[in-house]
């Protein structure tokens, strides 16, 4: 019977016919007429699932397959003389002996007296033979396998007897004993100092991977979504670590079970398939990620973590950031087990994951050139923070040609698709309007990139007597965006714009003005709406000579095109007013914003109304900064003058 969370995973992948049966072992056994247990499983979702299963002394794979693969599926003659076919869920039910890629079995080649101990299909078979091991590889894994070999016997590692290169066979010395996973923690100190011998040495060994998040986050992303929160955090917290240190000879797959223990004490490290260069801390963070999976999943490791660092002596740099990525990788482990508690395993190992990864604070690496390079997949040389609120948003500049925009309370993934769609629709900059390109996302930092348009920012052309021309481009910039038609995911309603007015005036003074403009503009019968800025005033606009571009969509939205248009005439009125000039010094340019609008689209009659909205809230605005704090006042009497307080 399926537990939940492996019906759910069925009910996800309906190209999988017999999914359902590989995820259950007990529909299994009743199939094959005998007991089974799992051993291992390796799923691509939509794609294909191999389940192998323990039956008695042997193995036996399922392989699920799409209909469209199963029916293309054309094996050998010797290959379907060992397999049986269920067409009905496109499943392959094979021996070891029908494996496709493990060269030894292919070919015939394993000795037939030889104990079959673990298996990975297509990957290795490992047979016990008398007084020796004999691994049989697929030709993927040989090379690596065979330096392993090599190595691990120069290290205390069992002996290498025989090579096959043509059958891609290693026989090494069977090494009596047992594991060190039960061992008493001296042991432990001592398998530490074992260790710390290894990686005193050199080796011709290739390097390992650089340090990332595993793949296996992405694997339980799609297996169980609902840890996805974790998983998503855990991940960037991963992304911004780059552990540096040099790089020593490592056993690659370090954990307790990876040592055997004489009869007379002698430690011995095994299976050094993984073996590779290495930050030191890798070896010991596999080892420590494997003692927590025991400790969760209910072995006692009492105080074995601490006798290894004893015995290894002082720990190597970075060593909490390679525990923690050692840790994100056994997530899956669960899953591909079986075991029946796999969600809630999967879900404990992350929360220990993340109680250990060393955190890093955004702001400082976004402003990092090096990491920015390796995160954003773009040449950095140089970065620089621009502007910042904390714990709300921060804006970042690289090398004079990329803008980041940091969003701190979650990712913007609307933002730079919009900035997509309306470069689509002609705003794109070859003509007289435009928004700049997006450059994609560093979803680490809640980041996203995009170029830095050219040009002067309007506010700096606002004056009295100033230059009409830029606030007529601006008035017409307006109106393509309002006409772009490119759709909003969110609506933004009048009784949303006097909300915000309503909660900016909450003193006892500015109750009456609020109540007054708002019952005004909740009394304006419906009209058209299209997409809207939502913040449009002069910072957002840059003049480059007849063009001008568009900045900070993010809260661009479905609503009425007055509410930008008295927004940009409120700043002008507030902007006047703060420099001690007289509101009705910039109507030159007011009337030239509203002209040009209205050369491409027609003017609301109730901008009036939005822009004495817009303005009232800007009296709340200026008691937050002590160099406004004269403007309020000015507010209210450019307020009386526009008609727009109560009797």
């Amino acid at each position: 019977m399926l537990q939940p969370a492996d019906r759910a995973i069925v009910n996800r992948d309906p190209a999988l016919p017999g999914l359902a049966l590989l995820l259950d072992a007990q529909a299994v056994a009743a199939l094959l007429g005998a007991p089974v247990d799992p051993v291992h499983l390796r799923y691509k979702p939509g794609t294909s699932c191999m389940a192998t299963f323990r039956m008695g002394a042997a193995f036996v794979t399922l392989r699920a397959l799409t209909r469209a693969r199963f029916d293309d599926d054309r094996p050998s003659p010797r290959r379907a003389a060992l397999q049986r076919r269920l067409p009905d869920h496109a499943v392959i039910i094979q021996p070891p002996q029908a494996d496709r890629r493990i060269t030894a079995l292919r070919k015939g080649a394993v000795p037939d007296d030889a104990v079959a101990l673990r298996f990975k299909p297509e990957r290795r078979l490992v047979l016990r033979r008398g007084d020796t091991m004999i691994k049989a590889m697929s030709p993927a894994t040989w090379d690596r396998a065979l330096r392993g070999a090599q190595f691990g016997a120069g290290h205390g590692g069992p002996q290498v007897l025989a090579l096959d290169a043509r059958r891609h066979l290693i026989t090494t010395a069977w090494l009596p004993g047992h594991s060190a996973e039960a061992a008493p923690a001296p042991v432990h100190a001592r398998i530490g100092a074992a260790l710390a011998a290894l990686h005193r040495g050199t080796a011709d060994l290739p390097p390992r991977a650089p340090f990332a998040p595993p793949a296996a986050l992405d694997d339980l992303a799609v297996l169980a979504p609902d840890l996805s929160e974790r998983i998503n955090r855990l991940r960037d917290a991963l992304m911004l670590l780059h552990p540096q240190g040099p790089l020593v000879p490592s056993h690659g797959d370090f954990s307790a079970d990876q040592v055997m223990i004489a009869p007379d004490g002698t430690l011995s490290i095994v299976d050094w398939d993984e073996a590779g260069l290495a930050p030191a801390a890798h070896d010991l963070g596999t080892y420590l990620a494997r003692l927590d999976h025991d400790t969760l999943t209910g072995t006692p490791t009492q105080d074995r973590a601490q006798a290894l660092l004893e015995g290894y002596g002082p720990p190597p740099p970075d060593l909490a950031a390679h525990h923690a990525t050692a840790l994100a990788a056994l997530a899956t482990e669960g899953f591909r087990t079986r075991r029946p508690d796999w969600p809630d395993l999967a879900r404990r190992l992350l929360d220990r994951a993340l109680q250990i990864v060393p955190q890093t604070d955004p702001v400082t690496a976004a402003a990092d050139p090096a990491l920015m390079t390796r995160l954003s997949g773009q040449p950095i040389a140089h970065a620089a923070l621009i502007r910042h609120k904390p714990g709300r948003r921060a804006l970042f500049r690289y090398d004079d040609r990329l803008i980041g925009k940091m969003r701190v309370k979650g990712r913007d993934r609307r933002t730079p698709g919009l900035h997509d769609r309306l470069r689509a629709a002609g705003l794109d900059g070859t003509g007289d309007t435009g928004v700049p390109a997006q450059r994609g996302r560093v979803d680490a930092l809640n980041l996203w990139l995009q170029d830095i348009a050219p040009g002067q920012l309007l506010t700096g052309l606002i004056a009295p007597d100033g230059p009409t021309a830029p606030l007529a481009a601006t008035g017409r910039a307006l109106a393509r965006l309002h006409a772009a038609g490119v759709p909003a995911d969110r609506d933004w309603s009048m009784a949303d714009e006097v909300a915000v007015m309503d909660r900016a005036l909450d003193t006892p003074d500015a109750r009456a003005l609020a109540h007054h403009l708002g019952r005004a503009a909740l009394a304006l019968p419906p009209g058209p709406v299209c997409g809207i800025h939502r913040d449009f005033y002069p910072d957002q606009v840059l003049i480059d000579g007849a063009r001008v571009w568009l900045l900070d969509l993010d809260l661009y939205a479905r609503g009425d095109p007055a509410i930008d248009l008295g927004n940009m005439l409120a700043h002008l009125d507030e902007y006047a007013l703060r420099r001690g000039w007289d509101c009705a010094a910039l109507d030159p340019q007011a009337a030239a914003f509203l002209a040009g609008y209205a050369t491409l689209c027609p003017l609301p009659a109730h901008v009036p109304l939005m822009r004495a909205v817009s303005l009232a809230r800007h009296i709340a605005i200026a008691r937050r900064f002590d160099d406004r704090r004269h403007v309020p006042p000015l507010i209210l009497h450019q307020l009386a003058r526009m008609g727009m307080v109560p009797a």
